[in-house]
């Protein structure tokens, strides 16, 4: 569902906390670094939805544990624009301490 120019930006001062720009980059440098941090999936379940034209905002909770043991239990708001039914932009606003305390940091490319 996302659009080949989307754009996903993490808030905040960590190693994960920058914008990444396109589907291919999303996909490979913030999606896939982050799966490799789990035992198993990625599991995140939405519980409240906010709508107002092109805008969705979404408060989700993850429920995945780290290789090391960890729970990951952060809770999201997500900044969701749609355009042609496709996502185009994600700001995404979480625990940030949590990422510096359970996930692996996340290299430059």
């Amino acid at each position: 569902m996302m659009a080949g120019d989307v754009t996903w930006e993490i808030i905040g001062t960590t190693s994960w906390s920058r914008t990444f720009t396109g589907k291919a980059e999303v996909l490979s440098q913030l999606l896939a670094p982050l799966a490799r941090n789990f035992e198993g999936p990625n599991t995140v379940s939405a519980d409240r939805f906010v709508a107002e034209n092109d805008i969705v905002v979404v408060e989700g909770r993850n429920h995945s544990t780290t290789k090391r043991g960890k729970p990951y239990a952060n809770r999201y708001s997500w900044s969701f624009r749609f355009r042609e039914g496709k996502v185009v932009e994600v700001v995404e606003y979480c625990d940030t301490q949590l990422i510096v305390d359970v996930l692996d940091p996340l290299e430059m490319p």
